[in-house]
């Protein structure tokens, strides 16, 4: 009976993990923000990642956060500060470590009529 009993437990311990697994790494939507890349910094003791803001066009008052857990990627965006980039990103259901649950995938850089 015990051993019954410890099974079920364990089961329902796997299942609430990877239901939790799953929450946290399913995305809720995905798509494209291009703007100016106004600051991208590495932050994290334990768990590193690159913050950073996009301006959309209207200064502070429509700015976007996002994170970059790539390390790779990361590192290519920071040379890439004050330069027009088109970001593809997922949306997360929560955030666990990080500061935005925005989490970019790819980037490239959006030539403007000016330059």
């Amino acid at each position: 009976m015990k051993k019954k009993i410890y099974f079920i437990v364990f089961i329902l311990i796997i299942l609430a993990g990877l239901l939790g697994w799953g929450i946290l790494q399913y995305p809720k939507s995905d798509g494209y923000r291009s703007g100016k890349l106004v600051r991208i910094t590495k932050k994290g003791v334990v768990f590193k990642t690159y913050e950073g803001t996009l301006d959309l066009g209207s200064g502070d008052k429509l700015t976007w956060s996002f994170s970059v857990h790539d390390e790779a990627i990361g590192e290519q965006l920071s040379a890439q500060a004050g330069k027009n980039v088109k970001l593809k990103y997922q949306e997360l259901f929560f955030k666990l470590f990080y500061e935005t649950n925005n989490i970019v995938e790819s980037w490239q850089v959006v030539e403007s009529a000016e330059d």
